[in-house]
């Protein structure tokens, strides 16, 4: 047997008998429930390969399945496949955390073709963030003069249509919000697609330019200036900026700290990347209604950053590795937290860089996970020139 495949579906046993029959065929056995209460609790005792989720997903109550096994670290690796009949409900299902959308009435042929699509995958073959990753050497090559050309080819063939799909939206954007003022009821859910396809695009162009810029900082060939600013200023606009994703992940963020913080010394716009790719790994690895804590501290010659949530806790098998510039496809397999694409990497190695340091630490039993970017006081440091 490959495993188990938990069902929640409210069909009968007669109409299931196909579904169950092909699955037993490709080594999986299929337990059915009908209640989202035996859905966790069969989940939790003996977690499944993948759990379907096969029913009106725009209950309330039906999607919290989702939830709970997102937020539960027994279950986080399950593979959750939901059937949607409407555009609004893929939405629904998608941002409930469901990793794949099925057709419904519910297809035993599409089921198994999915799974053994999720087996090849899981056994071989890592994310496109992954693979960027782990191949910058590949793609800009091993010395200054290489990876200066080739940034800025690159920076201009793959950066140009991505902005072109940003400004795009932003211009859609513009029309539909004058729609919504005109009191248009399909203007609101509109807007909220049109939104979700500007973090999509603008994560990409963050991919890129942290796959571009670490290579540039790992020769030192990257240009980092050297200015006094207020970090927790910096960090209240970087929360702002992420008002949109914040909002749809439905968590909370405070900023904390006291008046007298120094001002420290650093690459303000560098330091601004490093903040946007700490929320941005909150935002992927926390938990709805989480509530995230940004302290801002002075602790000897540096003033220190923590972020603080209550997300998927880092593995201690892969600890040490979140800030590797490596594969981490497999640790992400296993339920474990990782870096999203190279935005850990490039965030340690630009700390670093700045005389800084970036650590983690991921509390055993998984109730917090806590990233530390620590940057050298304009009140210990030198003056910039």
């Amino acid at each position: 047997m490959s495993g188990s495949v938990l069902l929640m579906s409210r069909a009968d046993e007669q109409s299931l008998s196909a579904l169950r029959s092909a699955l037993r065929e490709d080594g999986y056995e299929l337990l059915a429930v009908t209640t989202v209460e035996d859905a966790l609790q069969q989940a939790r005792q003996a977690p499944p390969v993948a759990l379907i989720l096969d029913t009106d997903i725009q209950s309330a109550s039906d999607l919290s399945l989702c939830h709970w096994l997102r937020t539960d670290p027994t279950t986080v690796a399950v593979k959750l496949l939901v059937t949607a009949r409407t555009a609004r409900q893929r939405l629904a299902a998608l941002e409930a955390g469901a990793d794949e959308l099925l057709s419904a009435p519910l297809d035993w042929v599409e089921v198994r073709t999915r799974l053994r699509t999720m087996q090849v995958g899981n056994a071989r073959l890592p994310s496109l963030e992954d693979f960027l990753a782990h191949t910058p050497d590949l793609i800009l090559g091993g010395n200054p003069v290489d990876v200066l050309g080739n940034a800025d080819l690159l920076s201009h063939d793959l950066k140009s249509p991505v902005t072109i799909i940003a400004s795009s939206l932003e211009l859609l954007k513009e029309y539909t919000q004058d729609r919504l003022h005109e009191n248009d009821t399909e203007a609101e859910y509109e807007l909220h697609l049109i939104d979700n396809a500007l973090l999509a695009s603008h994560r990409l162009l963050t991919l890129i330019n942290d796959m571009i810029d670490l290579a540039k900082l790992e020769v030192d060939a990257f240009p980092l200036k050297r200015e006094r600013f207020d970090l927790a200023a910096l960090a209240r606009e970087v929360v702002e900026q992420n008002g949109v994703a914040i909002a749809q992940k439905s968590i909370t963020v405070t900023v904390q700290a006291p008046d007298s913080l120094p001002d420290v010394i650093g690459d303000r716009d560098m330091t601004a990347r490093i903040c946007n790719a700490l929320l941005d790994n909150t935002l992927k690895f926390a938990h709805t209604d989480d509530r995230v804590i940004l302290t801002l501290y002075a602790e000897g010659r540096y003033v220190i950053l923590e972020l603080v949530d209550h997300g998927r806790p880092i593995m201690p098998a892969y600890q040490d590795s979140i800030f590797e510039r490596a594969i981490q496809w497999e640790a992400r397999q296993q339920g474990s937290r990782t870096s999203v694409a190279m935005g850990l990497p490039f965030s340690r190695t630009a700390a670093r860089r700045m005389d800084g340091d970036l650590t983690v630490r991921s509390d055993p039993t998984g109730s917090t996970t806590t990233f530390c970017l620590r940057l050298p006081g304009a009140e210990t440091s030198s003056s910039p020139a």
